[in-house]
């Protein structure tokens, strides 16, 4: 019944008579628009034929009294209206499987001493269940899997669980459960994080098959039982957040992950060594953490430390022997003053955090023995002044991260990083970047914003994908790729990935200046298009939409875009041949104004609506935003009012040719674009909008690219027929098609 597109009214003897019913599911399988069933006068009737029941969001507080369950497999009645199942003790010798989650009326679950074959009982979310007594579960020999989580009035469970078969035990969320009963059996997960236990019972200690044990936020859990070294099995154990536990415990040599993050202990014992299977070590934001034991370092299996935000830590231990396996170290928010020479023995490490050590005033010159580190994160170690000059020497490094650092300028062996594809230099007080920083071939991101020192930019390497120079104040001068470019020094890998550059806030860029972002933004556009055309037909996956993107201060649509507007809408009449001879789509363009309702933009986004009529008087509308979820700001990157208070220029192109909609509207007669920039908070709800004072657009063809002398030699089309069509005549494609789409019949 799954399918019935509308809400259904049921008699109550609806089912009578269907003497050999077996199977009945009932429920929606959609999320778009929810269809109900409604029993108005109750449900009198169901077969005892009935060997499995899927009823979701059942509109009844139980089942009809005249139901007998002898024959049921399988009982599945989530988001139910059920307070209880039945009265008094049924037959159900067939019953193997019972879930009744989110049914959160349900007060009591029946007695289910004849269930001898139910191996599964699912009552997560059932908020009003408040006791699980001891003939529900004692009987039940096969039960497997018993799942109370966040049964958030649950008080009581029976005193003894003594299942040989359960396997799993999850009470997680339960969080007036202030005592666990005595397990004993063959169990293999607990959960029993978010209640309120203050203590486990000895019984858990005789659990050798108990692999998982999760105490996550049991803020009232003050110790573990000793003896925990006999539980042979444990291999991850969660403590995280259990903010009355002092001690570290007492753990079984097998353990492989144990996460003591945001506890209350004080010291780890030095006997950690004896953990030589341990894989993950959290002891994040453990704020009374002071030191650790040199035995650390012979933890001989560790892959992930993680010691971020542990304020009280001063110094790191020296690192005697080499740690083989270490690929991740956190050390950010810690209060260490500098790392040991000893650090090249991490031979391993991948991953280096070392943001936000406000005391960390160097690096040891060594670190660049560690030939496979690929991160370093120096963010906001405002006591940082210099980089370590065998920096050079991490030739494996693709991330650097040294925004808020007091770095004041940046060493022209930053070419040695051969593998950097992302730096970030925000916020710091560098007045010139390295011309050098051209050869870095890799790199694809970089920040700059707020360098408020900054007055030149250096040509980047043509492999940069994303480029942030929002309130770089005092920049005045950028260089541009096309000399490099135009020599064919742009391989298919750079052609074929994303391209946009912020410039908010950069007012001190002349005409001129801004003039050769526009000649770039054009080139950009061809290139790639005439690129992707040549692939056509083989460009798939992660190749299929290509955006390329810009911003910066201006108040005047370049005269490159052959139909404009004041305002933020224009309509656009199509040629019957608009679209037949190499179109590559539409670039736009839009003037914004931020002077009358400015804010802190959080979150700014530039979109485009548009809208294909065709000849049959059918449209679509389709949505583009200059944004994608990567490039949000982050909080401490808002614009502030006073780098807004002028006009800024937003230019985009999206290349999508394999998108099958677009060929719906090849006969399109006229398209109607609408612009917009919002301005979004931490929630993605808008909470602004500014004002488009002008906006563009231009049809491309591939005959366009000679402008550029792009076409033949470099994209492998010929286009000796392309000269039949006139531009002027085209108008447009569309633009990103994975924001939204909707129909409309006009």
């Amino acid at each position: 019944m799954s399918q019935i597109g509308k809400d259904i009214y049921m008699h109550p003897t609806t089912f009578f008579e269907m003497y050999n019913l077996r199977l009945l599911q009932i429920y929606s399988s959609t999320n778009v628009k929810r269809y109900e069933v409604f029993l108005p006068y109750g449900l009198r009737f169901l077969p005892d034929s009935l060997r499995y029941l899927n009823w979701s969001e059942y509109p009844l507080r139980s089942l009809p009294s005249s139901f007998t369950p002898e024959n049921l497999v399988a009982l599945e009645m989530s988001h139910s209206q059920l307070e209880q199942l039945w009265d008094g003790i049924q037959n159900l010798s067939n019953l193997k499987h019972i879930n009744l989650s989110y049914s959160k009326h349900l007060t009591q679950i029946p007695n289910l001493s004849r269930a001898t074959n139910l191996e599964s009982i699912n009552l997560l979310f059932c908020t009003s269940l408040f006791e699980v007594a001891s003939h529900n579960i004692q009987n039940l020999h096969k039960l497997t899997i018993l799942r109370l989580r966040y049964c958030e009035k649950l008080l009581t469970l029976p005193g003894k669980i003594h299942t040989r078969s359960l396997r799993l035990l999850d009470l997680y969320g339960c969080s007036n459960l202030k005592t666990l009963p005595e397990i004993y059996g063959n169990l293999e997960s607990l959960q029993i994080g978010e209640t309120a236990i203050e203590e486990l019972p000895t019984s858990i200690l005789s659990l050798n098959n108990l692999s998982e044990l999760d105490l996550k936020d049991c803020k009232y859990l003050k110790n573990l039982p000793s003896g925990m070294r006999e539980l042979t099995s444990l291999a991850n154990l969660n403590l995280h957040g259990c903010s009355s536990l002092e001690k570290f415990p007492e753990l079984p040599k097998c353990v492989k992950n144990v996460c003591l993050s945001h506890t209350a202990i004080e010291q780890v014992p030095s006997s950690i060594e004896y953990l030589c299977d341990v894989e993950q070590l959290l002891l994040r934001g453990c704020t009374r953490l002071a030191s650790l034991p040199a035995s650390l370092c012979r933890l001989k299996s560790l892959k992930h430390l993680d010691l971020s935000y542990c304020s009280n830590l001063i110094d790191f231990p020296d690192i005697v022997e080499p740690m083989e396996h270490l690929i991740t170290l956190e050390l950010q928010g810690t209060g260490i003053r500098e790392l040991p020479s000893s650090i090249e023995n991490l031979v391993k490490l991948q991953d280096l955090f070392l943001n936000g050590c406000k005391n960390l005033e160097f690096v040891p010159n060594n670190i660049s023995k560690i030939d496979g580190l690929k991160l370093l994160n120096l963010s906001n170690c405002s006591k940082l002044e210099n980089l370590p000059s065998l920096l050079v020497g991490l030739s494996s490094l693709t991330e650097l991260h040294m925004s808020c650092c007091n770095v004041q300028e940046i060493p022209d062996w930053l070419i040695g990083l051969s593998s950097l594809e992302y730096l970030d230099l925000s916020r710091t007080n560098i007045d010139r970047i390295p011309t050098s920083i051209k050869q870095l071939s890799m790199l694809k991101f970089l920040y700059i914003q707020n360098c408020k020192n900054l007055q030149v930019l250096p040509e980047l390497p043509v492999s940069i994908a994303f480029l942030d120079a929002r309130g770089c104040t005092s920049l005045e001068s950028t260089s541009t790729s096309m000399a490099t470019l135009t020599e064919g020094c742009w391989d298919d890998y750079h052609v074929t990935q994303n391209w946009q550059l912020s410039f908010y806030g950069c007012t001190k860029l002349d005409q001129n200046e801004r003039d050769n972002m526009a000649t770039e933004f054009q080139f950009r556009v061809f290139y790639t298009a005439t690129a992707y055309l040549q692939k056509l037909g083989e460009v798939e996956g992660p190749y299929a939409h290509r955006a390329i993107s810009i911003c910066y201060p201006g108040n005047e649509i370049p005269k490159w875009f052959s139909n404009q507007c004041e305002g933020s809408s224009i309509d656009v009449k199509l040629s019957p041949n608009w679209n037949k001879d190499h179109f590559m789509g539409f670039a736009l363009c839009a003037v914004v104004s931020f002077e009358d309702n400015f804010s802190n933009c959080d979150y700014p986004i530039f979109s485009s609506e548009f809208c294909f009529k065709t000849h049959h008087n059918e449209s679509e509308e389709f949505e583009w935003s200059f944004y994608d979820n990567r490039c949000h700001f982050r909080e401490e990157d808002r614009i502030s009012n006073t780098l807004l208070r002028s006009d800024h220029i937003f230019m985009c192109y999206e290349l999508s040719y394999h998108d099958e909609n677009y060929h719906d509207y090849f006969d399109a007669k006229e398209v109607s674009f609408n612009f917009f920039l919002r301005e979004y908070d931490d929630d993605y709800v808008v909470v602004n909008s500014f004002k488009v004072k002008k906006c563009g657009i231009r049809l491309l063809y591939l005959q366009d690219a000679k402008e550029f002398s792009i076409t033949d030699s470099r994209s492998g089309i010929q286009n000796s027929d392309s000269t039949s069509i006139d531009s002027e005549q085209c108008e447009t494609e569309m633009v990103d098609f994975n924001y939204k789409r909707r129909r409309l019949h006009h």
